[in-house]
């Protein structure tokens, strides 16, 4: 082997054998905007007001501390001009590739984004805001203002019956 790249080699390695790589204090996440349009969320586009971007997040930001980082990227100043959608006026919460909501606690631990992108097995981290209007149910709530019964009675038929939650 040239010596040229063994010196190459060498500096890439620490003194134990290791990778030198530096270590840094944020990770890259991938984010998106998606509001609720119709009773469905829609992404919306960069011509619109969203768009993705990609952002470089300290490891030690909580939840809410992400939260707002992303808020203010989509709503700088609390509002989308583009949108004409005041941050006042929402609903927002952060949610992964598939739109489940983002929980305070992984694996019993406080939520910070070192945590998260160390419990996920694919990467890029992609983390998506959604928003609806304050006087609008998400899907998910929607779906439980009521419950469906089934009654059996021994001398009538089977009947299914929604009870309207309060």
């Amino acid at each position: 082997m040239f010596q040229s790249k063994r010196r190459r080699q060498a500096s890439w390695r620490a003194d134990n054998g290791t990778f030198r790589g530096s270590k840094s204090a944020t990770r890259k996440i991938k984010l998106g905007w998606k509001h609720q349009i119709t009773g469905s969320f829609k992404l919306i586009p960069a011509s619109k007001g969203g768009g993705s971007h990609d952002i470089d997040a300290e490891k030690h930001l909580s939840l809410t501390e992400l939260e707002n980082k992303v808020c203010e990227l989509y709503f700088p100043e609390g509002q989308n001009t583009v949108q004409d959608l005041l941050l006042s006026n929402l609903n927002v919460y952060l949610a992964n590739f598939s739109g489940s909501k983002l929980q305070d606690t992984i694996n019993g631990e406080p939520f910070t984004v070192e945590l998260f992108y160390k419990s996920r097995k694919s990467h890029p981290i992609r983390v998506y805001l959604h928003t609806y209007d304050k006087s609008e149910k998400t899907v998910d709530e929607a779906a439980t203002d009521h419950i469906l019964v089934t009654l059996n009675h021994p001398n009538a038929d089977e009947q299914e019956v929604y009870i309207q939650l309060s």
